[in-house]
């Protein structure tokens, strides 16, 4: 069951699949060859036991083992070094050509905001279910204004809404419940077959952001993990959520647009300025690498030319 899945460590269901294992071993045998590095790995693996923190740490095995099988003289890898006159640590260190890139690794293993909205939508259904003499079916879109905070007073409004129809004897309204901001739009609509004790359909919906705004809202999340003075570079592992690379390109390098001339109807593909990349908090990201499913070899890649610490692309090409 649930409760005894999630008292086991999240690495007992890991060795459960043989794929997986496969893949673990065959990481763990590249990174063994470091006597630098195995030793934090798996004191790591050890303290890691819920599985959200054990899918990130995977993600840091796959990336760290895939650079270290391909170290050469020019091209070293290091686990979490320390930034420059600080106290925090990045992911990885590449040192290409002598020149170190502090690297972070990201993985988004599911949309929080997604699981808000459906949590609020379900609460607000328990809520309305618990209304009485509702003769009226209930349809409701929750603005992403709207908080727990604001359940009670949608209720109440609601609550008066619904007796204020009833005695008048109007079939159906549309409804604006606004407290300071706009929260929800709501829609009644009388069902004369219902007997007037029973409880109102409920039909709902959360209006939320799109995903390549919502992506864009993460990468700004990461930009103070790194110094504003060394070369850095953020990678992102989209997994077990339902985003495309498209929509991390326009997270990342603005919505992608078509223009067409109206005289010879020739189409332009464009891209507006407002991805991750033209906002001034992503300055000290020199370079920005995606992949998704646990398939670093499928990654898309991007310099920042707006970077304070420009990544050459010689040294980005060995990414």
């Amino acid at each position: 069951n649930q409760k005894e899945r999630l008292q086991k460590h999240a690495l007992f269901w890991e060795l459960l699949d043989a794929v997986k294992v496969k893949k673990l071993v065959n990481e763990l045998t590249t990174l063994n060859s470091d006597s630098q590095i195995i030793p934090s790995v798996i004191s790591k693996i050890k303290s890691y036991e819920d599985p959200d923190s054990f899918d990130s740490l995977r993600t840091e095995i796959m990336v760290l083992a895939y650079y270290k099988s391909r170290e050469t003289a020019n091209f070293k890898v290091k686990f979490e070094p320390q930034i420059p006159n600080s106290a925090k640590k990045n992911d990885i260190l590449l040192v290409i050509d002598g020149e170190p890139h502090y690297v972070e690794i990201f993985t988004i293993l599911h949309d929080e905001i997604e699981r808000n909205n459906r949590r609020l939508e379900d609460m607000v259904k328990v809520r309305i279910e618990e209304i009485n003499n509702n003769p009226f079916l209930v349809s409701f879109s929750l603005f992403s204004t709207f908080t727990e905070q604001d359940i009670e007073g949608l209720i109440q409004f609601l609550e008066t809404k619904i007796a204020d129809l009833s005695s008048t004897g109007q079939s159906k309204a549309e409804l604006s419940f606004e407290e300071n901001d706009s929260k929800a739009d709501i829609w009644l609509i009388k069902d004369d077959s219902k007997r007037s004790s029973s409880v109102g359909m409920i039909m709902s919906e959360v209006r939320r952001m799109s995903t390549d705004r919502r992506l864009k809202n993460l990468i700004l999340t990461k930009t103070d993990q790194f110094s504003p003075n060394t070369k850095n570079i953020l990678i992102t592992h989209l997994a077990h959520i339902p985003a495309h690379f498209d929509d991390y390109e326009n997270a990342l390098l603005g919505v992608e647009g078509v223009r067409i001339n109206k005289i010879t109807m020739e189409s332009t593909i464009f891209r507006e300025r407002n991805g991750a990349i033209h906002d001034p908090r992503t300055k000290r990201i020199g370079g920005f690498i995606c992949f998704r499913n646990w398939d670093y070899t499928s990654r898309i890649k991007a310099l920042n030319p707006n970077a304070d610490n420009i990544i050459t692309d010689s040294a980005f090409n060995l990414t």
